[in-house]
C-alpha cells in the first residue's frame, strides 16, 4: 500500500455550493488560507453530493495555518460522488480551501503529475535525462586527469601499438584510382554487354523497341521475314517491288494491270520509277499530248502515285509516295499506262516498290 494525498479542488469559498471533482475516498485533507485577518469567525458548511443533493453536511471554521481532517463514508451503492461547500458568514476577507483525498497509488495509477503532492517541486529540482557536464563540473576530475601519465610513460610495447595504429586509415576513407594495384587494366579489360538488337524467333518479340530486328521463322525453323521495329510497326526489312512493262516494244493505247495484294499484310509504298522511250514521229507536249503513268487500286480506287505528263524521250524518274495502305479482302493494285491526244508511240517500265507492314 502506497497512500498519498491527491488534490480534487481548490477555491474560494462563496455562499453558493461548490463542488470539487468526483471522488471516491472516504479520507479527506482540508487546507486553508485567508486574504487577511479575519474581524470574527468563519463559518462554512461541508457535505457530500449526489445528483445536485447535498447531505451529510457539517460545520467547519477557519483556524490560522491548520490542515483538518474529514472522514465522509458513501453511501450504500455509490461508488463515487463530490463534496459540497458553502460560506455561511459575510466577514469581508477571501477564504481559500484546497480539498485533497488520501488514496493508494497501487489502486489509483497511472495519476498525472500535477495530482500528486509535491512531485512537481521535486521534479523540478533534479537534472535533464540525457545531459552533459564540462569537466569543471565534476569535483576533481580535473587534477585526476592531470596526474594521468604522458605517452613517454608508456611501455615499449605500448608505444609500438599506439605507432601502428596511428598508421592505419580512417574507417571512412576514399581512394582514386590508382591508388588500388591492377585496378586500371581490370577496369580496362572488361567489355560493355553487347546490346540485343536482333531477335531470331517463331514467335513476335515481347516488348520490342525502336530499331528492333527479328527474323520470323516458320514452324519448321525457316526464314519467312526479316523484320524491323519501326514507328510501332514491325516492317519487312527487304524493299520489294512490282515491275511492270509495256505489252509490246511500242504500244499506242492504255494499258492496265491488274496486281494482287498479299492479304496477310499491310503495305508501305515508297516510291516509283518510271522509265519511258517514244517511239515514231508525233508531237509530244505537257498538256496536250503525251503518256503518264499512275499507280491506284480495285475496287476501292486509291491513288497512290501518278507520273504526270511524260514529254521527255528516253526518261527515267523516280517518283516518292511514302503511304501505308490496307488492302481489303480481294483488294488489288491498278498499273495504268494512260495516252492523252496524239504522242507518238511508246517503250515503257515501271518499278513499284514497297514494304510490308506485319499486322
Amino acid at each position: 500500500m502506497l497512500l498519498v494525498w491527491r488534490e480534487v479542488a481548490k477555491f474560494n469559498l462563496i455562499k453558493q455550493w461548490q463542488f470539487t471533482q468526483l471522488t471516491s475516498a472516504t479520507l479527506y485533507r482540508i487546507t486553508h488560507t485567508v486574504s487577511a485577518n479575519p474581524s470574527g469567525t468563519l463559518r462554512a458548511a461541508i457535505g457530500q453530493s449526489v445528483e445536485s443533493i447535498v447531505f451529510d453536511r457539517r460545520m467547519i471554521g477557519y483556524k490560522l495555518g491548520t490542515e483538518e481532517g474529514h472522514l465522509f463514508n458513501k453511501p450504500d451503492g455509490i461508488e463515487s460522488r463530490f463534496l459540497a461547500l458553502q460560506r455561511l458568514d459575510d466577514i469581508p476577507v477571501t477564504w481559500t480551501v484546497k480539498i485533497e483525498e488520501l488514496i493508494d497509488l497501487a489502486e489509483s495509477l497511472p495519476l498525472p503529475i500535477s495530482q500528486i503532492d509535491g512531485l512537481q517541486s521535486a521534479l523540478d529540482s533534479k537534472a535533464q535525462n540525457p545531459h552533459q557536464h564540462v569537466i569543471s563540473d565534476i569535483t576533481g576530475l580535473v587534477a585526476t586527469l592531470a596526474q594521468k601519465a604522458e605517452i613517454t610513460d608508456l611501455t615499449t610495447l605500448e608505444q609500438l601499438i599506439l605507432a601502428q595504429v596511428a598508421q592505419k586509415a580512417p574507417v571512412e576513407h576514399t581512394h582514386v584510382v590508382a591508388d588500388i594495384a591492377g585496378l586500371v587494366e581490370l577496369i580496362q579489360s572488361i567489355q560493355p554487354p553487347v546490346p540485343i538488337d536482333f531477335v531470331t524467333s517463331k514467335t513476335v518479340p515481347n516488348n520490342p523497341f525502336q530499331g528492333l530486328g527479328w527474323n520470323e521463322l516458320d514452324t519448321d525453323g525457316c526464314l519467312v521475314e526479316t523484320w524491323v521495329y519501326i514507328d510501332s510497326r514491325w516492317q519487312s526489312q527487304t524493299k520489294y517491288s512490282f515491275d511492270y512493262w509495256g505489252p509490246t516494244s511500242s504500244i499506242a493505247g492504255n494499258v492496265s494491270y491488274n496486281i494482287p495484294f498479299d492479304f496477310r499484310y499491310d503495305y508501305l509504298f515508297k516510291d516509283f520509277l518510271v522509265h519511258c522511250i517514244y517511239s515514231g514521229s508525233g508531237t509530244v507536249d505537257e498538256t496536250t499530248n503525251y503518256w503518264r503513268a499512275i499507280v491506284t487500286t480495285q475496287p476501292t480506287g486509291t491513288t497512290f502515285a501518278r507520273s504526270g505528263a511524260i514529254p521527255n524521250d528516253n526518261m527515267s524518274k523516280l517518283f516518292p509516295i511514302n503511304q501505308k495502305f490496307v488492302p481489303a479482302q480481294g483488294e488489288r493494285v491498278l498499273l495504268m499506262y494512260q495516252k492523252y491526244g496524239n504522242p507518238p508511240g511508246v517503250r515503257i517500265g515501271v518499278s513499284l516498290r514497297y514494304h510490308l507492314l506485319r499486322r
